[in-house]
């Protein structure tokens, strides 16, 4: 075993404060980012669901309460990879994690806050836009 001191001075000796070099990505592993790094372009490319839920707009939900809760029905199942791109129906749509939302819907709720009857999705509180 080594000494507090003695591995202290290892540490530093093996460490560059303030150096940059600037290298190709594939020798990056390893090491740290000397600024911030922003991607071009948004990835995904569209608004996608973070969680298993319902994708909801969320006007149809703005009464929703635990004494009055707003129950709708279940009018897609959307998965990740799937290209759903309108759905004109009342309703709400089954959304996968990763999975693109839909145009028109503005809101997902997380799969544990909905109950389920019988091809419906039941709602106790408002859903918050995005």
């Amino acid at each position: 075993m080594i000494s507090y001191d003695e591995a202290f001075a290892i540490i530093m000796d093996n460490i560059c404060i303030g150096k940059k070099t600037q290298l190709p990505l594939v020798e990056c592993l390893g090491k740290v980012v000397a600024h911030t790094v922003f991607a071009p372009i948004n990835v995904p490319s569209f608004a996608n669901s973070a969680m298993d839920g319902f994708a909801v707009r969320a006007a149809d939900l703005e009464q929703a309460n635990p004494a009055h809760p707003v129950r709708l029905p279940i009018i897609e199942t959307i998965g990740a990879g799937d290209n759903i791109a309108q759905i004109a129906a009342f309703g709400v749509v089954h959304i996968m994690t990763g999975a693109k939302i839909p145009n028109g819907f503005d809101a997902v709720v997380q799969i544990e806050n909905v109950k389920l009857s019988s091809g419906n999705a039941e709602f106790s509180a408002p859903a918050p836009l995005g």
